[in-house]
């Protein structure tokens, strides 16, 4: 190849990779920045959604712990409200027995006004007579051996009645010492049941306080869940930012090596054909310089002119009674000391159960537990009362398969659920 056609062929080669440079640099710089922006946005909504995240799990934190008040306090209400049944079971009794020793100190009170009543009328008579009766009775007829009994007789009279005052006045004093002690009794037991009332009422309050704060905490937690939701979705759209600002920059390099390198091509397709041109050129020219010469010597019969031209490539009983009662009141709310019909407390549904199948139970956990039959745990069936907590504070009515029903604590329901074995304390089966 002659060297002017050399040199033109590469430099129309390095003119190609020139531009291809050129086109790539112009390419990397332009897409640079976009990729960088995104960037720098992705990582800004990743610290965003970070500290989302964190917020919520800090709220999380905060509302797990005070959940665990929570349930702490539903157990010292129901320990509270349990304690005030109890009171108020025996503070009737104490009313009761009160009562009683009132109405047996009236009785005798009543029968010595009596037996006062008749001396006082033996002595007016006595009086009205002259004070001669008596010894009129004794000397008016049967001699000395009359007159004996008959002084005997009165005698034995004067002292019975003397005893049975004497009888009746210690009565009396016994019965007024008992009305004394059951009055003490009673206004202790009142007492007591008014220091339950407010004990109950104080677990009540802080309850409440705590459930108006759970809620508040729950909201809270609400919110931040959606602003970290939203932090992270920010987020997801910086990273897919950054991802669709990679492909364009891969994308338009590659396009713009495409490009170069069909542009090379070209380059090299105009040189090669330049080249081609300039070949057929000089074999045309040397090919009549053969002929001539031929011709003038005589030696030329026939000679090809030209090269041909090239081909193209391709390329039971009792307990079912209440058992059937207790599914009716499943839904009723739980509040402290209802007994029913349209609210329960724990004791209040297993009494008001009971009660339908013509068992009387006490209003409170710790006389329950006596009204019955102790079972076993492997030998519990439906309707046996089951029993929590120590001290004893729950209590629930076995519906069998592991169940019971009771009401559980202030804000839920009567339901169904499984019995809390790791609480459980024993077991009663009442009679019927």
């Amino acid at each position: 190849m002659p060297l002017p056609l050399q040199r033109r062929a590469s430099t129309v080669t390095a003119l190609c990779a020139l531009a291809s440079v050129a086109s790539a640099v112009s390419i990397s710089a332009a897409t640079a920045d976009s990729v960088d922006t995104a960037r720098a946005r992705a990582a800004a909504a990743a610290a965003a959604a970070g500290a989302a995240r964190t917020r919520v799990a800090g709220e999380e934190a905060h509302i797990a712990a005070v959940q665990r008040q929570l349930a702490a306090l539903d157990v010292q209400s129901e320990i509270a409200a349990e304690a005030y049944n109890g009171a108020v079971e025996r503070l009737g009794w104490a009313d009761r027995v009160a009562g009683a020793a009132r109405q047996r100190l009236k009785a005798a009170t009543d029968r010595l006004l009596a037996l006062r009543g008749q001396a006082g009328e033996v002595a007016v008579a006595t009086y009205q007579t002259g004070g001669l009766s008596q010894l009129t009775m004794l000397t008016d007829t049967g001699g000395p051996a009359g007159f004996l009994d008959r002084a005997a007789a009165l005698d034995a009279l004067a002292h019975s009645q003397r005893a049975t005052l004497d009888r009746l006045e210690t009565a009396r004093h016994e019965q007024a010492f008992a009305k004394v002690a059951a009055e003490a009794a009673l206004a202790r037991q009142r007492q007591l049941t008014d220091a339950k009332r407010r004990e109950r009422d104080a677990v009540l309050s802080a309850a409440r306080s705590q459930q108006q704060l759970l809620g508040q905490l729950q909201d809270a937690q609400a919110q931040l869940v959606a602003q970290a939701q939203a932090a992270l979705a920010k987020a997801d759209a910086a990273k897919q930012a950054v991802q669709a600002a990679l492909a364009q920059r891969a994308l338009a390099q590659v396009q713009a090596r495409a490009a170069a390198l069909g542009r090379q091509r070209a380059a090299q397709a105009q040189a090669a054909a330049a080249f081609r041109a300039a070949s057929d050129a000089r074999q045309l020219a040397r090919a009549a310089g053969e002929v001539s010469h031929s011709r003038r010597h005589g030696r030329l019969s026939a000679v090809d002119v030209g090269p041909s031209p090239s081909s193209a490539g391709r390329g039971s009983g009792g307990a079912a009674v209440a058992v059937a009662w207790a599914y009716r009141e499943i839904g009723k709310p739980y509040v402290w000391a209802a007994d029913g019909p349209e609210a329960f407390d724990c004791s209040g549904l297993t009494q008001y159960v009971w009660g339908k199948a013509g068992i009387y139970l006490g209003h409170f956990t710790g006389f329950q537990i006596d009204q019955g039959r102790r079972v076993g745990q492997s030998d519990l069936v439906a309707g046996d009362l089951v029993f929590f907590g120590s001290p004893i504070h729950h209590v629930g009515l076995y519906v069998g398969s592991g169940m019971m029903i009771d009401a559980p604590h202030t804000g839920a329901f009567v339901r169904k659920e499984p019995v809390w074995w790791p609480q459980y304390a024993g077991a009663v089966r009442p009679a019927g």
